[in-house]
């Protein structure tokens, strides 16, 4: 009988999985008197062991030799997938919720072993399950008939900007790929508000949720200082990033209003229906030459409440 600790977990397809003296292994037979592991790595031979007992606390025989040097460093990844799987039953929070509070006291010399964050937040979407669906929640397209009758909000004139027009240039920042909105860190306050879940948090309670946020991006900094990518940006917003700085790299050799309507073009057409570009473009041309030539903008003009949308 071995002294060594063996930790307990199960894969992705509800197989047993187990770690010991830095191997993982998973189940791949079983008989009336053992258990029997192969590496999970199936370039190896090497095999485990165990009791038939639920528990596979006793290993049986000693493991075969494997091809390869132990890594010690994916028993804390195995403890963390099974942390992660074991609260996922306990608790209706969220998985980005019970993936900081799991990594609160992960070992951060072993963070290059880690998975990608998504690949963990997969783990625990996995069993929280679909929910009621249609059953208790109508659809949103049996709901449109209420809502066309609903006018819309009329504009009551155009109040001063919180910030000076004269701030509003990004061209610098565009031609250096740097970003050109904080829209990122509008969406970490959201996913944090969300995991604090609780509009007028107690110093402990707030406390305890920055401390697991801070536990997270010291992974985070950990991965990516051993050479693990972050996590890109999605395709769509890649591809237009690319057109709108091509774009402004030609500025100098098109005429402005050439280069006006085809930037006006790159932000518009992801985002409006197509019966809409026209109006949107022509509006920010207007808002861009009124921008240039320092022309103030008249409450009464029409296109007043459209230019609010897109400034």
């Amino acid at each position: 009988m071995s002294t060594h600790p063996i930790k307990k977990s199960t894969s992705e397809n509800g197989k047993a999985v187990i770690g010991y003296e830095g191997y993982v292994y998973t189940l791949e037979r079983k008989t009336d008197v053992k258990l029997i592991f192969r590496c999970q790595n199936r370039d190896c031979k090497g095999r485990c062991h165990t009791n038939t007992n639920s528990t596979m606390d006793v290993i049986v025989s000693a493991p075969t030799e494997h091809c390869y040097a132990s890594k010690p460093d994916l028993v804390p990844v195995l403890e963390l997938k099974n942390k992660i799987k074991l609260r996922v039953p306990e608790t209706e929070e969220s998985s980005s919720t019970i993936l900081h509070s799991a990594m609160r006291s992960f070992p951060l010399d072993t963070a290059d072993q880690l998975p990608e964050s998504e690949t963990l937040l997969r783990t625990s979407r996995r069993q929280h399950g679909v929910g009621a669906g249609n059953k208790k929640f109508t659809n949103n397209s049996h709901k449109c008939a209420a809502s066309s009758s609903l006018s819309e909000r009329k504009s009551s004139g155009r109040k001063k900007p919180l910030f000076p027009i004269e701030i509003w240039n990004v061209y610098d920042r565009t031609v250096v790929n740097l970003p050109r909105s904080n829209n990122s860190i509008k969406g970490w306050h959201n996913a944090f508000t969300k995991r604090v879940a609780i509009v007028h948090s107690t110093i402990t309670k707030l406390t305890e949720k920055i401390r697991r946020e801070q536990s997270k991006f010291e992974v985070d900094i950990a991965q990516i200082r051993q050479g693990q990518e972050p996590k890109p940006k999605k395709l769509k917003y890649r591809k237009l990033d690319e057109r709108i700085k091509r774009l402004v790299d030609d500025y100098g050799n098109v005429d402005l209003g050439a280069y006006l309507k085809r930037l006006a073009n790159q932000h518009v057409c992801d985002e409006l229906p197509v019966q809409h570009i026209f109006l949107a473009t022509n509006c920010l041309q207007r808002i861009a030459l009124r921008r240039i030539v320092q022309l103030p903008i008249e409450d009464d003009d029409p296109f007043s409440s459209v230019q609010l949308q897109f400034q």
